[in-house]
């Protein structure tokens, strides 16, 4: 089905003149009125009433159609004050689904992402509520677009389900919950600023998948892209409207520096990780742009960055982790598919060795792509169906995979996975196993506030077996995530901030649902030692309160 989806904000679209929508391609086997399909289904309620909106009306192929479409009665339109309901409720629905698309392609995920709550569909609601801000939520399965007026211009709403960055930037939030559920409640700010990070990403390299605005960026300024806005900047419109001098909510084309960000605020924490990415991008545009036009190496390098950055989130460790073991994943699953190609991995190197992620290169060497006795002798097929043939194996290699001695831990669901890889002698399709286990430990807990001096923290490994060679089973990376000093200093900063603004609810008794309280994060006390929960609920498009 093809949908009309709004391009990047409404903001560009005005400025630069370009045709309001873009055709987005959505596949699902089965479309109903909302508009529905089986993986995201929007809700909009009447602001007044609280009632169902009227819903999207879908039309079933007719004739010798082979799809369906929505009926948009008031399409989008350059001269319109307002967009009409149901063409935002069609929008959104196209922006998620570009996003889901983007991280399941063969040649990033290769494969369908699992939820991180139970259930087979993410619920999306255009009209939340009236508040300047946007946000994923696991408890109630959900993305929440709010709408707000801007204060300068009465009667005029800004709806940010309208920004194609604000909902590829919340629906990448919730793959990234399903891919690595434990960043949902990790008490590391590094953790939290990658939601973040891979959240700014996600809105930068879909906006980048629009042809007719790169096409035109491109043409004003001469085929660059680090003197332009249009890309780097996001949310113009929403940051605009709350502050006219502003003209964008976040820029990736930014210098910043883990010094740079003392407080550990994970919304400006994350521009360091983003920051790196972005510059690696323009890097690797500008040397494609000498083989290929700006359209095509462009796209090319977008490309590049979208393989480099999702199929590191597969390698990515359970538990609470750092930027350093975000970047060891993305080198490592990098690596591993191309070993004689590290150009783009040297950049990216030196990005993170620049703005303080690592002081040396060393502290990112991870070996890729060898053989071990663990997984040359082991039952692969026993090891992806059976729980317990995976239990075993851990247990039998545990010193191996970094459990701590004599520490209860937990396997998770094996992912058998077959990613698409480009290479110049020609395309390849690369099967692997990604065998994940985790454990949790306990620090010291520096916070105050009348909290156990002890915490619960999160800690993991993964290990990607390689089934692609003649020879057998081989580790194409084993990665296991690191805490540091540092870590659990930026931790009791956050806790103490989140002390003081009272947005801590600490419970006696485990945690089994969550609070009503709208920006309280959870947490319990088990045998006198401190464990929080939804962390991750404090991450929304604005760093103020909700």
């Amino acid at each position: 089905m093809s949908v009309p989806v709004i391009v990047k904000d409404p903001v560009v679209i005005r400025y630069k003149d370009i045709q309001p929508t873009e055709q987005i391609t959505v596949d699902a086997d089965l479309f109903l009125d909302g508009p529905v399909s089986p993986r995201v289904a929007v809700l909009d309620f009447e602001p007044a009433s609280g009632a169902l909106a009227p819903s999207a009306r879908f039309v079933p192929p007719r004739g010798r159609a082979k799809r369906g479409s929505y009926e948009v009665p008031r399409p989008v339109s350059l001269d319109a004050e307002d967009v009409d309901t149901i063409a935002t409720a069609v929008s959104v629905f196209g922006a998620v689904h570009k996003t889901i698309t983007m991280f399941e392609e063969r040649d990033a995920l290769g494969r369908a992402v699992d939820w991180a709550f139970d259930g087979p569909q993410l619920l999306v609601v255009p009209r939340a509520g009236e508040m300047a801000n946007a946000y994923y939520e696991r408890d109630s399965h959900s993305l929440q677009f709010f709408q707000f007026t801007v204060a300068n211009r009465p009667g005029t709403w800004v709806r940010t389900a309208n920004s194609q960055d604000i909902v590829a930037h919340e629906t990448a939030h919730a793959l990234l919950d399903g891919i690595a559920p434990d960043l949902y409640s990790a008490i590391s700010p590094q953790s939290l600023a990658i939601h973040e990070a891979v959240a700014d990403l996600a809105s930068l390299l879909v906006s980048l998948r629009c042809k007719e605005l790169t096409e035109r960026v491109l043409a004003d300024y001469q085929g660059r892209i680090d003197d332009t806005n249009v890309f780097s900047g996001l949310a113009e419109e929403f940051a605009i409207a709350l502050d006219p001098e502003r003209h964008y909510l976040r820029n990736l084309n930014s210098g910043v520096a883990l010094p740079d960000v003392p407080d550990h605020e994970p919304h400006e924490l994350s521009s360091v990780l983003s920051g790196a990415f972005y510059r690696v991008l323009v890097h690797t545009y500008e040397e494609l742009r000498g083989h290929a036009v700006a359209p095509k190496a462009l796209f090319e390098a977008a490309g590049q960055i979208k393989r480099m950055l999702i199929r590191g989130l597969d390698y990515l460790p359970p538990g609470d982790v750092s930027f350093a073991d975000l970047v060891r994943a993305v080198l490592a699953a990098d690596e591993a598919s191309h070993p004689d190609h590290p150009q783009v991995r040297t950049r990216f190197v030196k990005e993170c060795l620049t703005r303080g992620i690592v002081p040396t290169p060393k502290a990112l060497d991870v070996r890729t792509g060898f053989t071990h006795r663990a997984v040359r002798e082991a039952d692969i097929p026993g090891l992806i169906a059976s729980d317990f043939a995976a239990y075993r194996f851990a247990q039998r290699n545990r010193r191996w995979l970094g459990i701590p001695p004599d520490t209860p831990f937990e396997v998770r669901p094996r992912l058998d996975v077959t990613k698409k890889y480009y290479h110049r002698d020609g395309d390849s399709m690369v099967r692997e196993v990604l065998f994940k286990v985790s454990w949790s430990g306990t620090e010291d807990n520096g916070s105050a506030g009348g909290l156990p001096t002890q915490r619960r923290y999160r800690a993991g490994t993964t290990l990607a077996i390689g089934l692609d060679r003649p020879a057998g089973p081989y580790v194409r990376a084993l990665l296991t995530s690191t805490r540091s000093q540092p870590d659990r200093d930026a931790t009791d900063a956050m806790l103490k901030k989140l002390i003081e603004r009272e947005q801590l609810h600490v419970s006696a008794a485990p945690v089994s649902r969550p609070s009503p309280l709208h920006g309280a994060i959870e947490a319990d006390v088990s045998s006198g030692v401190l464990r929080v929960h939804g962390m991750a609920r404090m991450l929304h498009i604005t760093a103020g309160e909700r």
